[in-house]
This record gives C-alpha cells, sequence and structure tokens, in this order.
C-alpha cells in the first residue's frame, strides 16, 4: 500500500522560510546541501528545488572548490 501524498498548504511554506531566515548560517546550509545534491541530482533539478538559478549552484561550487565555505557563506 502506497503512502498517502501530503499536500504542504501556502501558509506552512511561509512559516518554514520565516523560521529559516531566523538561523544563522541557514543560507549557508541551503548552499551546502545544494553543492551535495549536485552530485546525485542534475544542477537544473537542484536549482528547481531550491528555488534558485542553475548559475547560482555552479557559482556556489566554484566558491566552495576555490575559496571553502567563507566565500559561498558571505
Amino acid at each position: 500500500m502506497a503512502r498517502p501524498e501530503i499536500g504542504v498548504d501556502p501558509e506552512t511554506v511561509v512559516l518554514a522560510e520565516e523560521e529559516l531566515a531566523k538561523i544563522e548560517g541557514g543560507k549557508l546550509c541551503i548552499q551546502l546541501k545544494a553543492i551535495i545534491a549536485a552530485r546525485e541530482h542534475r544542477v537544473k533539478d537542484v536549482a528547481a528545488i531550491m528555488q534558485v538559478s542553475v548559475r547560482s549552484i555552479f557559482r556556489w561550487i566554484t566558491q566552495f572548490k576555490t575559496k571553502g565555505v567563507e566565500e559561498i557563506g558571505s
């Protein structure tokens, strides 16, 4: 038996985004998760899920590889 699909209502998404904005380093966490996800998924798909451009993902990867966490987190 398949697991029932659970939809996320817009109010829950807004609340989650607000909470993420409160977390120090939240943006850095998202960037690092995107870099990790790009190992197994197409950058186009990762960008769509993260709601950023493909160019941003490639920029984060390049900055991380050349200058480390400090560069992508800024």
